[in-house]
């Protein structure tokens, strides 16, 4: 994916830029992941930073906000379309309720730094009502702590990345052949046992 998002300026901001929005509204694909990749980029490829950042805020944003509002324009009622009933069961959403509940404004805040529960809680303010101006204030607030700093870093630390491919590269190879062995030995018990 870093070779194809990285191939161009232009795709690479527009692949950050959606990677991001689609995490926003739910995609299973943790939001750092993206931004170290921004600031990856902007360091192997002399980027400019600032325009990343920039890029990073505005597809976490528009993600936010996206999936405030279909809570908002839905009510309740999203939760049972089947896109969102997969991610969000009802115990899910009573988790994200009383969180929501006991926590009120800084919940919303917080959410931001809570992997798993950013999405549920913005949709769940939707259809709550929570007052938008207010929402866009704290997510913003928030999103300008989280987004640079994890962009900067990620650019800081970009040697270190580098370098760190080739290791994770033979980390994953090593694990992938281990969960096949596993299965295998799996299948090999199971056939031996008798019926």
């Amino acid at each position: 994916m870093l070779e194809w998002v990285g191939s161009s300026m232009w795709l690479g901001y527009l692949g950050i830029f959606f990677g991001l929005l689609l995490c926003g509204l739910g995609l299973p694909l943790p939001e750092d992941i993206l931004l170290i990749t921004a600031g990856y980029l902007s360091y192997t490829r002399g980027w400019n930073l600032y325009g990343m950042v920039l890029v990073a805020l505005c597809g976490v944003l528009l993600g936010d906000t996206t999936i405030f509002w279909l809570g908002r324009s839905f009510g309740r009622e999203i939760l049972n379309v089947r896109l969102f009933n997969r991610w969000m069961s009802p115990k899910r959403i009573e988790k994200t309720e009383r969180f929501f509940e006991r926590y009120g404004e800084k919940a919303i805040f917080f959410s931001r730094f809570l992997p798993g529960l950013r999405a549920p809680t913005y949709l769940i303010a939707g259809t709550m009502r929570f007052d938008f101006p207010l929402f866009l204030l704290l997510d913003g607030l928030a999103a300008l702590v989280s987004v640079p700093t994890v962009v900067y870093l990620a650019f800081h630390f970009g040697d270190d990345i580098a370098a760190a491919k080739t290791h994770i590269r033979k980390v994953i190879y090593t694990v992938a052949l281990l969960v096949f062995l596993y299965i295998l030995v799996e299948i090999w018990r199971r056939r031996r046992k008798p019926i």
